[in-house]
């Protein structure tokens, strides 16, 4: 209304906007995205206006202060972040340092703890013979996208099961003892875990430690022959126990005899039959005695490849005799049989022969006179 003329006035409609609202549709964080992570260190990068001021939050804390260049983009590199949650966004600033915008929250959860597992399950579970296949069960309730055992520097893989669990299988050692079996776990986000001393194998039965211990096999020989190889070796004497039998490990590696055998007596010399030709066994024996003891360690492994028996075939001319007639004929025949050589023989034997009629002649002639 105009104060001089009061009959004079007008009439206007004001909108009222909050200055410092969110302006987020011009600032934008393009990464990272929300989302889990196994990096500690995070690169927060995105657009905003032009030559703006610019402050990034983590958890409502500045952790950063920079400009957006001339094409309108920013970047920051954190430093490295403690495993958990982190709300990030990134706010536009006046001279005086008040917020006048914001971008959207990208919530990250940082995760750079390895997997780790609730129980490990051996089968069998006690002492195991030499080469026998162990079942292993690791169960965790961490999400793995590999689940490892490491056993004497080999790595052997295992499946998840439905039952929750992952599980692979390996051989025993052919040497009695007690082995270690580590674990290698990666869950989803790529972080790796090595586990070591998660179960101890124990194999073979160690003797009573109140009596002498089982000797050693030792002197094993193996003679092969068509699907079969038969194995000797020297008798164990045993100071406090019969030897009842032996028992015969073999297999196609010398680290995984994985297949066994008992003989019915304590006799020295056994057979394997059924095996295949042309493929190399390996084969060693322990002894056993009457309370169930077995040798300490293996006998000397040897090796033995099956094949056919070779059957040495007489040729037919050599059985009748008649092998070498040709050699005979080409023979130089005998210089006192032929030639000029006994000439003067034939001659000397004439002129005896002459002389001896003569002289005969004479003889009896002077007879007849007298």
């Amino acid at each position: 209304r105009d104060l001089e003329e009061v009959t004079v006035f007008g009439e206007y409609d004001f909108v009222v906007t909050e200055t410092s609202g969110s302006s987020a549709s011009t600032i934008n964080i393009t990464n990272p995205t929300s989302g889990t992570y196994s990096n500690n260190i995070q690169v927060i990068s995105g657009s905003a206006p032009a030559g703006s001021a610019l402050k990034i939050f983590d958890n409502d804390i500045e952790i950063a202060s920079l400009v957006a260049n001339a094409a309108g983009q920013f970047s920051y590199t954190t430093s490295m972040l403690a495993d958990g949650g982190h709300a990030f966004y990134v706010a536009t600033v006046n001279e005086v340092g008040t917020i006048t915008g914001t971008s959207d929250i990208v919530d990250v959860v940082v995760d750079t703890s390895g997997p780790e597992i609730t129980q490990v399950v051996l089968d069998p579970a006690g002492e195991v013979d030499p080469g026998a296949i162990i079942s292993a069960k690791i169960y965790t309730s961490d999400d793995l996208s590999q689940a490892a055992i490491l056993f004497q520097d080999n790595i052997y893989e295992t499946v998840h099961n439905t039952g929750g669990y992952y599980e692979g299988s390996f051989a025993a050692p052919i040497e009695f003892g007690e082995y270690s079996v580590d674990l290698i776990l990666v869950d989803q986000l790529g972080n790796e875990n090595k586990l070591e001393d998660q179960a101890t194998v124990s194999v073979g039965v160690l003797p009573d430690s109140t009596e002498e211990a089982l000797g050693d096999v030792a002197g094993l020989t193996v003679v092969s022959s068509d699907h079969r190889v038969t194995l000797e070796w020297s008798p164990v004497q045993s100071l406090d126990n019969i030897i009842t039998n032996y028992r015969v490990y073999y297999g196609l590696t010398p680290n995984q005899l994985t297949e066994a055998v008992d003989t019915f007596t304590a006799s020295t010399t056994w057979y394997i039959p059924s095996l295949k030709n042309g493929v190399e066994y390996y084969f060693a024996v322990i002894a056993v005695d009457e309370k169930g003891n077995t040798s300490e360690h293996f006998s000397n492994i040897v090796s033995g490849t099956p094949g056919p028996d070779i059957v040495e075939v007489v040729p037919p001319e050599v059985e009748m005799g008649a092998a070498g007639e040709e050699a005979i004929e080409e023979m130089e025949r005998d210089t006192s049989e032929a030639g000029p050589e006994i000439m003067w023989l034939v001659l000397a034997s004439l002129l005896g022969g002459a002389f001896y009629m003569v002289a005969s002649k004479k003889k009896c002639a002077e007879n007849l006179y007298q």
